[in-house]
C-alpha cells in the first residue's frame, strides 16, 4: 500500500513544477487566444512565461500570478479592436522593447521595465516599474516606486503619487499630484501641480499655470521653476515650507501663509501681487515687479520677514537673464519661427496644459525653422535641450 500511494501522489508533487515552468513564444501574427499563435500551440495562461516576436493580439484580459510577459523589440501586444483588454501584473515580470498597448494595466506585485513604446489608458503600480522608452498614458497612479529612466518619456493627462516617483528623463504631464515623495532630475512640465509630500527639484519644472505647495519643497541649486499663473504656499496646519535655492519665476501672483526660505542662490521673480502672512527666512533674493514704493518690497505683508533677504529691482523676469543664447524669431508668428541656439539640442513645444505638440533637433550650425502652421492660435513654451532655456512664444493664425 505504501508503494501504491507514492506512485499515486509523486506525478501531484510535481504538477505545480510543471505549470510553472511552462513557456509560450510566438511563431506567428495572431490573436493570444489562438494556439497557433504559440509555439506550445496553446493559450497561454497565469504561470506561463510568454515571449512575444511578433505582432499579437491580445483578445483576452490576462492576470499573471506568477510567469509574465516579454515583449521583444520585433514583437508587440496590443488590445483589439474592442479598446477594454487589460494586464494585471501580481507576481512575475513585465519586459519590453517592443510595443504595448491596453486599456488598463496594473503591476501589484513584481517588476517591470518598458524600453519601447507603452501606451495605457490606466496606469497603475503597488510595486517597481523603470521607464527607459516611450510611456503615453491618460492617468498613472504610484503607490509603489516609478522612475522615468535618463532615456525615458512620459506623456499623459494626470500622475497622483502616493510611493516614490523620480523624473531622470523627461515628462509632460498636465494634472500632478504628489502625496509622498517626488524627485525631479531632469526637465518636467504641466499645467498645474500640488504637493502633499516632498518635493526635490533638481533641473527644470514648467507649469503654464498654478502650483500650491502644501507640505515641504525643495528648489535646489542650478534648479529652475517656472509657474506662468499663481504660487501658493500654505496649509491649513500653518507649517508649509518652501526652500528656494534656485530660480523661482511666478508670471501671475505669489502667496505665502507658512514658511519661505532660501539661500543667497536662491531668486524669487513675481510678475504681479505678492502676498506674505508668514514667514521668509534666510538670505534668499525676492524680487516684485510691480513693488510698493518703500521696503519690504511686498505688495501685502502681515507676516515676518527676515532682515537678510535681500530685494531686487529687475525689470523682467530672471529667465530673460539666462536665456539669452537662444533667440526665436519672429515673435508672434502665424506661420514659421526661427531658432539660433549655441549647441545642438532637442527643441519641444508644449501648449498651455503642458503637452507637447512640436519636437525637433537643433542643428550643429545652431540654426532651425519651427513649421507651426499646424498649430492654432494662442501661447506655447519653448524649451531647449540645454539647460534652464525656455522661451514663451505666440502663434497668431
Amino acid at each position: 500500500m505504501k508503494k501504491l500511494v507514492v506512485l499515486f501522489c509523486s506525478p501531484l508533487l510535481l504538477l505545480p513544477e510543471l505549470i510553472v515552468g511552462q513557456t509560450a513564444t510566438s511563431i506567428t501574427n495572431g490573436n493570444w487566444t489562438n494556439p497557433f499563435t504559440w509555439d506550445c500551440t496553446c493559450v497561454p495562461t497565469d504561470g506561463y512565461s510568454v515571449n512575444i516576436n511578433h505582432n499579437v493580439s491580445l483578445n483576452t484580459s490576462m492576470v499573471f500570478n506568477s510567469g509574465g510577459i516579454t515583449i521583444n523589440s520585433s514583437g508587440s501586444l496590443q488590445q483589439d479592436a474592442s479598446a477594454n483588454k487589460d494586464i494585471w501584473i501580481n507576481g512575475g515580470n513585465f519586459y519590453s522593447t517592443g510595443t504595448f498597448s491596453v486599456r488598463y494595466f496594473l503591476l501589484s506585485s513584481g517588476l517591470g521595465y518598458n524600453y519601447g513604446s507603452f501606451t495605457v489608458n490606466a496606469f497603475s503600480t503597488a510595486s517597481l516599474f523603470y521607464n527607459h522608452g516611450a510611456m503615453f498614458m491618460d492617468s498613472m497612479s504610484v503607490s509603489g516606486s516609478f522612475t522615468n529612466i535618463s532615456t525615458g518619456t512620459l506623456y499623459g493627462d494626470s500622475i497622483r503619487n502616493t510611493g516614490v516617483f523620480a523624473n531622470d528623463g523627461r515628462m509632460s504631464v498636465v494634472w500632478a499630484t504628489n502625496n509622498n515623495l517626488w524627485y525631479n532630475n531632469n526637465y518636467q512640465s504641466g499645467f498645474s501641480m500640488t504637493n502633499l509630500g516632498v518635493f526635490e527639484n533638481s533641473d527644470t519644472l514648467l507649469l503654464s499655470n498654478s502650483f500650491w505647495n502644501a507640505n515641504n519643497f525643495w528648489n535646489k541649486p542650478n534648479s529652475t521653476f517656472i509657474a506662468y499663473n499663481d504660487f501658493f504656499n500654505t496649509n491649513a496646519a500653518n507649517n508649509a515650507s518652501f526652500n528656494n535655492e534656485g530660480i523661482v519665476d511666478v508670471y501671475d501672483s505669489w502667496y505665502n501663509t507658512d514658511t519661505v526660505k532660501g539661500t543667497s542662490t536662491g531668486y524669487f521673480t513675481v510678475g504681479d501681487t505678492s502676498a506674505n502672512s508668514g514667514f521668509m527666512k534666510d538670505s534668499f533674493d525676492f524680487c516684485d515687479l510691480t513693488p510698493p514704493a518703500s521696503a519690504p518690497f511686498v505688495d501685502l505683508n502681515s507676516g515676518t520677514i527676515d532682515a537678510t533677504i535681500t530685494w531686487c529691482s529687475a525689470v523682467g523676469m530672471k529667465e530673460s537673464e539666462r536665456d539669452n543664447t537662444i533667440v526665436v524669431f519672429p515673435n508672434p508668428s502665424n506661420s514659421t519661427f526661427s531658432v539660433k541656439g549655441t549647441e545642438k539640442s532637442i527643441i519641444r513645444i508644449t501648449d498651455e496644459l503642458g503637452r507637447v505638440v512640436y519636437t525637433a533637433e537643433l542643428n550643429e550650425n545652431n540654426n532651425f525653422t519651427l513649421q507651426i502652421s499646424g498649430l492654432q492660435s494662442g501661447i506655447y513654451f519653448l524649451s531647449s535641450g540645454q539647460k534652464n532655456l525656455i522661451k514663451k512664444i505666440s502663434v497668431s493664425n
